[in-house]
């Protein structure tokens, strides 16, 4: 019978996001997102927390590498603890 960590992975990785944020809250320091990874998870929560973050950007933003820091800063400014440490992997 496999463990619940194990059938939590399953489950995971079945929501790639989701999994991503799972993998974010374990991360060191010294590890990093690839650059897609982290595209994926700013337009992630762009869509998410577009009402409480980002009202004043278009809504129709197209999230680029340029993007990353102005992301980053807006969920820092904005948002919960939770996205603070969003930002922080966003421009390591």
């Amino acid at each position: 019978m496999p463990t619940l960590d194990e059938q939590l992975r399953v489950s995971l990785a079945k929501f790639p996001i989701i999994a991503l944020h799972a993998k974010m809250k374990t991360m060191s320091a010294d590890e990093a997102l690839s650059l897609k990874q982290r595209l994926a998870l700013a337009k992630e929560q762009f869509r998410i927390k577009y009402a409480s973050c980002f009202w004043y950007m278009p809504r129709d933003l197209v999230i680029s590498e340029e993007m990353l820091p102005s992301i980053a800063r807006a969920l820092r400014k904005n948002g919960s603890r939770e996205d603070y440490l969003i930002a922080r992997s966003l421009c390591p």
